[in-house]
């Protein structure tokens, strides 16, 4: 059964973001003015854009958000439980990671309330 988005308490206890996510919270934000499935239409685009241009150039840069840059995780060496030797991973695994803009990041951690937040994770 798949999770639908009928609150912004659901949207934010969510751990991860997905595409319909996103789409969900676009139109909240523009309270119904464009249908939903105009803006995950749309969403999807900038998804395929964004991935075909990372895998092309290997970083994609936002001006004042951050950038989305396409690492290459070389093998490495691992111990296997079951059979109790040292192996070697295999190499060549991708993986997207994101940088925020430092104006972007500094203005985040000035409005955090790392109190709030603890107390959240503690309880849960």
């Amino acid at each position: 059964m798949k999770q639908k988005y009928t609150s912004e308490r659901n949207f934010i206890d969510n751990k991860s973001v997905d595409k319909r996510a996103l789409s969900w919270l676009v139109t909240k934000k523009l309270n119904g003015k464009i249908s939903f499935l105009h803006i995950a239409s749309v969403v999807n685009i900038l998804f395929e854009e964004l991935f075909l241009v990372l895998f092309k150039d290997k970083i994609v840069s936002i001006g004042n958000f951050g950038s989305f840059i396409l690492k290459y995780l070389s093998a490495r060496r691992h111990y296997n439980l079951g059979s109790k030797q040292i192996e070697i991973s295999k190499g060549g695994k991708r993986i997207i990671r994101f940088k925020l803009d430092k104006k972007v990041r500094q203005k985040l951690m000035d409005n955090i309330n790392f109190t709030k937040t603890f107390e959240k994770l503690e309880n849960e």
